[in-house]
């Protein structure tokens, strides 16, 4: 199966074919189509991603045509490359491998066309969001991803001990979480809070929007069937009074037509309103591993410190013991003859000066994620926060020309009733 247009399998750069102006920024990225592939695993979908860059484009990527292969799940490890490449930025979501929302169950087959077709337009948008962002789209590890096939071989990412490690997926990620120490001797920053409580408001406040339109959805049926069965009643009625045949056929006629063709409105509009929130509720994940990066920073700034101080105290106990009264220090003492006491001093010198350094890049790394996640901040409340007021002012100026032209429909069909017949 395939979406449409000829196979795609080149990832190296060619002459730009299109003859279409590009964008200001001086490229274009799109998927086009998808396809069906079948390896010795059995079958799946693939998307095709196409890139087109001039050469004034502001990646500075060289300039060319390119195409790539992605499977869902290339996206879904982008997502977590990204989240762990750039911790202070809160990534566009993805959508859901299945669509499983707790407001409405749908089993669906992930190689349905229609499933497919509507998915492939969400990751173009998905793309589109990253390329708008200033630091996503200058990321080493995402421009692979849309020109390289082997993208995956060789992705690093910085961690909060300053050294480049190898992005392995979702377990590196989740080996660094579970270093998340207590923020007992910090609070967290003020805005970090606020926007923690952010996403969670949202998502509470998206979750009840998306089990009412649930309901609509049920209501959008009910009125489909009650059209249906005032046309059929009126229908019988012209079988009952002849004299009256006209009038009613034709007001049958009106209410078949205009109800389907307002039910129908009503129901596109309904589904992408949802799609609309559901797109928003992947938002609060991003924001939650926002958050959770955050935590990580601060608990390795917390590790370092911890470890440096534990070494001076080390230090102290031996070199100045009527300065040290703690248990510790006193089974240090015990531990260590005179005749190494200077070399154990010496070696913990060295270690403490090491762990000074490590410490004093975890505090700088802190402070450079504080800095850049307070822009990320600013950044996401003011594009998202107008984006989500367009959009219920734009769903509620559609019920407003529902209800005029559900009224109209009214006044034409008394009109069609009430009128004199020959």
């Amino acid at each position: 199966m395939e979406g449409g247009g000829e196979d795609v399998v080149t990832a190296q750069p060619t002459a730009g074919t299109s003859g279409e102006p590009l964008p200001p920024e001086g490229f274009l990225v799109t998927i086009p189509k998808f396809q069906e592939k079948i390896d010795t695993s059995g079958s799946y979908m693939t998307y095709v991603i196409t890139s087109e860059f001039g050469p004034d484009n502001v990646l500075n990527i060289t300039s060319g045509e390119y195409a790539v292969h992605r499977r869902y799940n290339e996206f879904s490890h982008l997502v977590s490359y990204l989240r762990a490449a750039l911790p202070y930025v809160i990534v566009p979501p993805i959508p859901e491998k299945k669509l499983n929302f707790k407001w409405k169950q749908m089993a669906v087959d992930v190689t349905d066309e229609v499933f497919v077709g509507k998915r492939r337009i969400v990751l173009e948008d998905f793309l589109r969001r990253c390329l708008d962002h200033p630091l996503i789209r200058m990321d080493k590890g995402f421009q692979a991803f849309l020109l390289e096939q082997d993208w995956m071989e060789d992705l690093m990412v910085e961690g909060f001990d300053g050294e480049m490690h190898p992005f392995t997926g979702a377990e590196w990620l989740s080996s660094l979480r579970a270093m998340t120490a207590s923020r007992a001797t910090e609070p967290q920053l003020l805005e970090v809070k606020h926007f923690k409580a952010l996403g969670a408001s949202t998502s509470q406040h998206v979750g009840v929007l998306l089990n009412a339109h649930a309901g609509l959805a049920y209501k959008a049926q009910a009125l489909s069937a009650f059209f249906k069965d005032f046309a059929d009643v009126l229908t019988e009625l012209c079988e009952l009074m002849p004299k009256l045949a006209a009038p009613f056929k034709s007001a049958s006629a009106r209410i078949s037509r205009m109800g389907d063709a307002t039910v129908w409105r009503l129901q596109q509009e309904e589904r992408a309103f949802v799609d609309t929130l559901v797109a928003f509720m992947g938002y609060t994940d991003s924001i939650s591993a926002f958050v959770k990066n955050e935590e990580i920073a601060f608990a390795a700034k917390v590790r370092a410190r911890d470890a440096h101080a534990s070494k001076v105290a080390t230090i102290t106990a031996l070199e100045r013991p009527d300065e040290d009264k703690s248990l510790s220090g006193f089974f240090t003492r015990l531990a260590t003859t005179e005749a190494s006491k200077a070399s154990k001093i010496e070696a913990l010198k060295s270690e403490a000066e090491h762990l000074k350094l490590v410490a004093e890049t975890a505090e700088q790394q802190h402070k450079d994620f504080l800095q850049e996640a307070l822009k990320e901040m600013k950044r996401f409340s003011a594009t998202k926060r107008h984006e989500l007021l367009s959009i219920f002012k734009d769903y509620a100026r559609l019920q407003k020309e529902h209800a005029h032209h559900i009224a109209k429909m009214w006044t034409d069909i008394k009109q069609a009733v009430s009128a004199p017949q020959p």
